[in-house]
């Protein structure tokens, strides 16, 4: 089910809801410190939130060991307010590695679906260890009261975390790992998102994962369009950010209809309804792993 049209403007913005109450919480814990200490304000009684929290995302930090797990530090509760170190093993590794792999072609369409493929398997990962990111319900105004909700801070923060531990492992070739990009930084529609800068052609993208719940496809869309706030899921982007019943279907349909349309190319037919950008590929690529073992999507990607 596709996404609210109204979900992308009437956020006002991915955190205006709870950084007021957490200001409101720290003028008034401030204001008690400085009753309590008789009226003299300290330097020791600034730090007065029982929250660490962060306007923006947080630096990434991350362990690849010796044996092929990755250790990541990951954040939620809005704002990046809850910290927690999490650790995958190489075989849970190996397997992100193998549902990349379903789209192993190097045209643009095959390489953003990969990135899309790896980020959600290193959401799934993190809530495999950590099950309260189960409770975030992507756009603010659906997440539930407590632990495990999520805000674009704490999504910008994590994608960009899982995209530079895959890029150290070789699995997003002709990428580079931006930092967070923000739009609107000066209203209170403030938005947060990790970055990718493709290295054949320098078009920056981004990689949102703010509107759909932890553990599903992030929306991907050149920074130009999603600064001005187009939606990634109608078009043009919205073949960019298809959410099949199964991860295969990702590439493997592009290349159906890839191999259909350049026949018709061949038989001297107009192949202009080619989906994919980037047109200079002729398809799958056979001589990858064998997929038969197709991996379910845990929970079909549902728009909302």
């Amino acid at each position: 089910m596709r996404p609210n049209r109204n979900v992308w403007w009437s956020e006002r913005a991915c955190r205006v809801r709870h950084a007021a109450r957490r200001s409101a919480l720290g003028w008034l814990c401030l204001g008690l410190s400085v009753l309590l200490s008789g009226g003299a304000l300290h330097a020791e009684t600034v730090e007065v939130l029982p929250e660490r929290s962060s306007s923006r995302p947080i630096a990434p930090r991350y362990t690849l060991h010796e044996d092929g797990g990755v250790s990541v530090r990951i954040c939620f509760n809005w704002s990046c307010a809850r910290r927690e170190t999490l650790t995958f093993t190489a075989t849970e590794m190996s397997a992100v590695r193998g549902q990349m792999g379903l789209c192993p072609a190097a045209d643009l369409y095959s390489r953003l679906q990969r990135l899309r493929l790896g980020v959600w398997q290193m959401e799934t990962l993190a809530q495999k260890y950590q099950p309260l990111l189960g409770r975030d319900k992507g756009v603010n105004d659906r997440d539930p009261d407590g632990d495990g909700r999520m805000d674009c801070v704490d999504n910008a923060t994590n994608t960009n975390t899982y995209l530079r531990v895959l890029a150290e492992l070789g699995l997003l070739d002709g990428w580079r790992i931006g930092d967070p990009e923000v739009r609107d930084a000066l209203s209170s529609q403030v938005h947060w998102t990790a970055a990718i800068e493709d290295e054949r052609s320098g078009e920056r993208w981004a990689v949102d994962s703010w509107f759909r719940p932890n553990g599903h496809l992030p929306f991907v869309t050149p920074i130009d369009a999603w600064s001005s706030g187009l939606t990634p899921w109608e078009p043009p982007f919205s073949h960019l950010n298809r959410a099949p019943r199964y991860s295969y279907e990702l590439c493997e349909a592009v290349a159906r209809e890839r191999q259909m349309l350049l026949g018709r190319a061949d038989s001297g037919r107009d192949d202009s309804g080619l989906a994919d950008p980037d047109r200079g590929h002729s398809g799958r690529d056979h001589s990858g792993p064998d997929h038969s073992g197709r991996a379910d999507i845990a929970d079909r990607d549902p728009r909302e």
